[in-house]
């Protein structure tokens, strides 16, 4: 192998395109001072891989080699300096004949290189000539003034050279990787360790936990089986008796609707017969008036008989007469005024009678309506207690549904009844919102109404850990500190103004803590509401479908136009179920309070119609003493009225007497007295009739007031009944309800499922024992970490995996230690070797080189050949120095060039490259120098950077560099055979 070329494109000082085409001989490249001819040497260095900035001779950074311009040339922007090797005896490690390589920098201070225009890394071109002999760092490259370094520098340093010599630096790189995996390994073993004494310490306790959690979570299995069999088992059971009182209901209100229209009937059949008794009363009344008044003008005609038929017993003479005529009408007016006085006696107590009957009609009135009302708030309080109970059992499945969190995915629920610091609560629970607006907004919301409000980050890395340790499934939570409010834009709102059927933005409807406002108008701020599908569609259009819109029926216009509407599933949310339970708390308190009010109105009418009653009896007594008093003044008038008439009788009997008319008298009075008689038998045969009318429809209206009672009653019993039954469906409904929810919300299972799949093997009452026995042992377990039985097999695994990795890494070590070792006798060996060799060598080239004298080398610690350094101890002839340092430049330079030529002669180098190695010798010795090169060109390729002439006497080929322009190197070649 031997350097065929050297192209350079922008380094240093070559602007220009470089190209030197090299032979394997000597070859020499000249040039005066400051005309760049050393930057040859940086070139191939820098492309074998010289990554020091100060070995280059730049400054600051390596786009320090790029050239930097002149005074006629700007700066480029890149330097490229390629390398051309000829490989035909592939002395490097590849199986190209000709490899091409080559490194480029540009001003960015990227560096690219390449192998035969393969874009590769440093490390690849390092490896290819590693241990060639022909890398930036080997000693067959020697840069300017460097030459009395390898005198100069220390032994340790020295020592490079040798390894590079004995071909130990493969070896040496090996064992530097083997150690740097030696290192890597020893802490990935501590690391190891670490994580194995940290699972140690956790998997003790994590082992106990996961026991309990798996007893806890057979535990739970079997409370799972037996409450959803249980369950299903109840469910069947009330649904049957939900039918069956269902049906009873059925029944009951047929019967009832029969027994009201029978009991209507009765009802009117026995107003009927009231009535009919009323008129039977009036006609029994009249006929005894008529009877009372027929029999006085008959016992006044009878006794006018007998009057008269006394008159005619005796004579009377006139003067008799008008004595007995002047005393009857001094008592008839006596007997007309007492009787006008008594008249008025009559008057006024009748008067009194009607004063008292109009107040006894008033109070029966006032107590017919009073039984009237009460009956219809009866009726009212039997429907309120309806509703009530109705009510009731709405609230209480509302409350259970609630309090349950029944609607609230279990993951949600579980980490808000944990009570996590920082965790708050449900965007669905931190606002208040009209019920108008209650459909709207909980459609615009949707499922982000069970987002988890919480403070930070932090809180919901607490929340989500707990959901992934106890395997609950997933929540989404929404960090104050992170969710930022949301709103319309300018133009937008501008247009929201004037439109008809714009009700407000949703965030402005609700209410909230003014803490939770950003959540709010993050997920409402920027959603419209408008009142009705029609100003939906018409604002859409208007605003080019940016943001969402919901009508207060629940269509949702989604931003960029589809549109969502149809059934309200609102009814399902937790919001609703807390506004209806609002709602239905304040109705229930409505009822309440009616049904109170009622109760105290018809409190008051039992009191008012107790009062009425008493008043009536009071009242009736007043008429019973009226009636007496009016009867004794009407007695008292018909004692006086039948004196009068006995008077006016006898006064008649008197003026008949003188005018012979008393015969007459007295026939017209048998006659009147036999015509009342007849009357008289007529009316007692009426009465008697009536009487019995009267009596045949009190007993038949006793008979319907008692069938009616009766009926009233069974009616009662039948709504009682009837109450009874609905307010058991109520629980009954509320127990199917919380049963379903059970199933589905706790176990998300359906009935069909439950009741095919979850079958019990023991009796319903064993099973309940078992029940209550495993809800005990849930809760004597307490708080339990479901998540410590997959937790403890995952750290168990890994740890089980730890322990394996641990012992495979400690074999790795102990392997690389074996290989280190190895490699350390290996680089021994070839070292030892090396330098015996080299040794031999240098005694020989020193000899020639100083035409005697002597020169050998010296391990400083032979007992250690790994770190050992190297001395050089030269002797030139005639003289006996102790120490190299007392040499003169010249005899350094010789010295050197003799130990490069001694490692020459041991080590074969394709190439070399010598930048002035002979500047410090005088004639003689650049001669000898000159001589001994030309005696190993056949070994080695020999390139020269050099300004002796007599060098160039040795020289197969010459090239010259010149700077003729300004900071601009040139090359011209010499081919010195032609």
């Amino acid at each position: 192998m031997y350097l065929k070329a050297i192209r350079a494109y922008g380094f240093k000082s070559f602007a220009d395109k470089l190209n030197i085409e090299f032979d394997k001989n000597i070859t020499a490249i000249v040039g005066p001072n400051g005309s760049g001819k050393s930057n040859i040497v940086d070139a191939v260095k820098w492309v074998l891989g010289e990554q020091s900035v100060k070995s280059l001779r730049a400054s600051d950074s390596m786009t320090d080699v790029i050239f930097s311009g002149s005074k006629t040339r700007d700066p480029l922007k890149r330097a490229s300096v390629t390398l051309v090797f000829d490989n035909t005896d592939h002395y490097l490690q590849c199986e190209f004949d000709e490899v091409e390589i080559k490194r480029t920098v540009y001003n960015t201070g990227e560096n690219e290189y390449y192998i035969n225009n393969a874009k590769v890394r440093l490390k690849d071109i390092t490896n290819l000539f590693l241990d060639t002999s022909a890398n930036s760092d080997s000693f067959n490259i020697i840069s300017q003034g460097s030459v009395q370094n390898i005198i100069d520098s220390k032994p340790e340093a020295r020592r490079s050279i040798f390894e590079n010599a004995a071909g130990v630096l493969k070896y040496k790189k090996r064992k530097e990787e083997s150690l740097r995996k030696l290192d890597k390994t020893n802490t990935n073993i501590n690391t190891v360790s670490l994580l194995i004494d940290e699972i140690s310490e956790t998997i003790k306790p994590l082992e106990e936990q996961s026991k309990i959690a798996k007893e806890y979570l057979e535990v739970k299995g079997q409370l799972e089986h037996l409450e959803v069999s249980l369950a299903a088992i109840e469910i069947n059971d009330i649904n049957i008796e939900l039918e069956e009182n269902q049906k009873r209901i059925a029944s009951i209100e047929q019967e009832i609707l029969s027994l009201t229209s029978s009991n209507s009937t009765d009802a009117a059949n026995l107003e009927l017969l009231k009535t009919n008794l009323l008129k039977i009363e009036d006609e029994i009344n009249k006929l005894s008036d008529e009877r009372l008044r027929i029999a006085d003008e008959l016992t006044n005609g009878l006794s006018q008989k007998k009057i008269m038929l006394e008159r005619q017993k005796y004579e009377i003479d006139e003067k008799v007469v008008e004595n007995s005529l002047i005393e009857l009408k001094e008592k008839e007016s006596t007997l007309n005024k007492n009787i006008s006085l008594r008249q008025i006696d009559l008057d006024k107590c009748l008067k009194e009678k009607d004063d008292l009957k109009s107040k006894i009609d008033e109070l029966d009135n006032s107590y017919l309506n009073k039984k009237v009302l009460k009956s219809n708030q009866t009726n009212d309080l039997n429907v309120l207690n309806k509703k009530i109970i109705e009510v009731t059992n709405e609230i209480s499945s509302l409350e259970y549904n609630i309090n349950n969190d029944i609607k609230v995915p279990t993951s949600v629920k579980s980490v808000l009844n944990r009570h996590i610091e920082g965790i708050y609560d449900r965007i669905g629970r931190i606002y208040e919102v009209d019920d108008k607006y209650l459909n709207a907004v909980d459609i615009a919301l949707g499922a982000s109404s069970n987002f988890i409000v919480c403070e930070n980050d932090e809180s919901a890395k607490r929340g989500i850990f707990y959901l992934k340790n106890a395997n609950l499934g997933r929540a989404t939570f929404f960090p104050l500190s992170v969710i930022k409010s949301r709103y319309l834009d300018i133009d937008t709102e501008k247009i929201l103004e004037n439109e008809s059927g714009f009700v407000d933005i949703a965030s402005n409807l609700v209410s909230c803590d003014k803490k939770f406002r950003s959540i709010i108008e993050n997920q409402l701020g920027n959603v419209i509401v408008v009142d009705n599908i029609d100003s939906l569609n018409k604002i859409g259009k208007k605003i080019n479908y940016r943001y969402r819109i919901v009508s207060l029926d629940g269509e949702i216009l989604h931003s960029g136009g589809s549109i969502t509407g149809g059934s309200n599933k609102s009814k399902e949310s937790i919001s609703y179920d807390k506004q209806r339970l609002t709602n239905l708390t304040l109705s229930k308190k409505e009822y309440l309070n009616s049904y109170t009010k009622l109760e105290e109105s018809i409190s008051q009418l039992d009191k008012d119609i107790l009062m009425i009653e008493d008043e009536k009896i009071n009242y009736n007594q007043e008429l019973v003493i009226l009636n007496e008093k009016y009867n004794a003044i009407e007695n008292d008038l018909k004692s006086y009225n039948n004196s009068l008439a006995e008077i006016q009788n006898e006064i008649s009997g008197l003026d008949a007497i003188g005018n012979n008319a008393l015969e007459n008298e007295i026939m017209k009075i048998v006659d009147l007295c036999n015509d009342l008689e007849n009357k008289q038998n007529i009316i007692d045969k009426q009465i008697d009739e009536a009487k019995i009318k009267r009596s045949s429809l009190s007993d038949e209206i006793a008979k319907e007031e008692l069938n009616e009672k009766q009926e009233r009653s069974l009616i009662n019993e039948k709504e009682k009944e009837k109450l009874s039954l609905e307010s058991n469906i109520g629980k009954l409904e509320i127990k199917l309800e919380n049963n379903l929810a059970l199933l589905s919300d706790k176990y998300n299972i359906s009935y069909d499922v439950a009741k095919n799949e979850y079958v019990l093997d023991i009796s319903l009452n064993a099973a309940r024992k078992q029940l209550l026995d495993c809800r005990k042992k849930m809760y004597a377990f307490g708080d339990v970490n479901t998540g410590a039985v997959k937790e403890y097999d995952r750290l168990k695994t890994r740890y089980d995996f730890l322990l394996e990795q641990k012992e495979d890494l400690e074999k790795s070590c102990q392997s690389l230690l074996e290989m280190i070792n190895e490699m350390d006798e290996i680089m021994k060996s070839k070292f030892k070797d090396s330098f015996e060799k080299i040794n031999i060598e240098f005694g020989n080239t020193f000899k020639t080189l100083f035409k005697g004298g002597k020169g050998y080398l010296k391990l400083t610690n032979p007992d250690d050949l790994l770190n050992t350094g190297v001395d050089v101890i030269a002797q030139p002839p005639g003289k006996n120095l102790n120490s190299i340092a007392l040499l003169s430049g010249g005899e350094k330079t010789l010295t050197a060039i003799a130990l490069l030529f001694a490692i020459l002669n041991v080590k074969t180098v394709p190439f070399c490259i010598f930048d002035e190695v002979e500047a410090a010798l005088d004639e003689r010795n650049v001669d000898t120098f000159g001589e001994y090169l030309k005696s190993k060109k056949d070994k080695s390729q020999f390139i020269l950077i050099t300004h002796k002439k007599k060098t160039m006497e040795f020289a197969d080929s010459l090239y010259g560099i010149t700077m003729q322009e300004s900071g601009v190197s040139k090359i011209v070649s010499v081919k010195l055979e032609d």
